[in-house]
């Protein structure tokens, strides 16, 4: 009888271990907690647009084709102005000797920039008319003279004004009052093949009388 009851004792011991988690080296260790997930916000990266530095203009408040620059008063006061411009990759010019057309081509990489020019004297005396050497052309940081390579006064096939005097008279000739007296032609200069009339100015200096800039296109 006591050896049953110490075996029943030993039991309940067991028993009573088992349920306080204390059974010894065997026992599951309590559960861990699983942390919460975090989440992480992703920046977002704003990319702002740049805008190009537009190229400043090379002569500022230059006139514009058929827009007058006058200057003088009274008895002398003229008015001019660049009217048209174009471009030409040869032309042909009139022989009088030969009674025939010669053309002339530019060197490899140019052509041919035609600058027309109108002049009007509203006073009331003759006024001395500027060279072609007095027209220059910039473009692009460059400068461009008259060309000249044949005699100025013969004519050029398709254009119904003359050439502009020649370079070497330094006055150039003389303006008598009035419309009637207006004086109108072209300079021709040898420029870049891939010049545009957007980037051509056109810079007249009138003989101690100021100067003025047109922008050809």
């Amino acid at each position: 009888m006591r050896a049953k009851s110490g075996a029943l004792l030993a039991l309940l011991a067991v028993l009573s271990l088992l349920a306080c988690g204390c059974a010894g080296p065997g026992a599951a260790p309590p559960a861990t907690p699983t942390p919460e997930a975090t989440t992480v916000a992703t920046p977002v990266v704003t990319t702002i647009p740049t805008t190009p530095t537009p190229t400043p203009e090379p002569f500022p408040g230059a006139l514009r084709l058929k827009e007058i620059y006058r200057y003088g008063k009274e008895e002398v006061a003229c008015e001019v102005t660049i009217y048209k411009a174009f471009f030409r990759d040869e032309y042909d010019w009139w022989s009088p000797e030969w009674g025939r057309y010669w053309n002339t081509s530019p060197a490899k990489g140019s052509k041919f920039l035609f600058a027309f020019i109108r002049y009007v004297n509203r006073g009331t005396t003759q006024a001395i008319l500027p060279s072609s050497g007095k027209f220059a052309v910039h473009a692009d940081g460059a400068t461009y003279r008259y060309y000249a390579e044949r005699d100025p006064s013969l004519p050029i096939k398709g254009i119904d004004v003359k050439e502009w005097m020649n370079p070497l008279d330094y006055q150039g000739g003389w303006i008598y009052p009035g419309d009637s007296n207006k004086v109108e032609g072209f300079v021709i200069y040898e420029v870049p093949a891939d010049l545009a009339l957007e980037r051509a100015y056109v810079d007249g200096v009138f003989s101690g009388q100021g100067r003025a800039v047109w922008k050809l296109g």
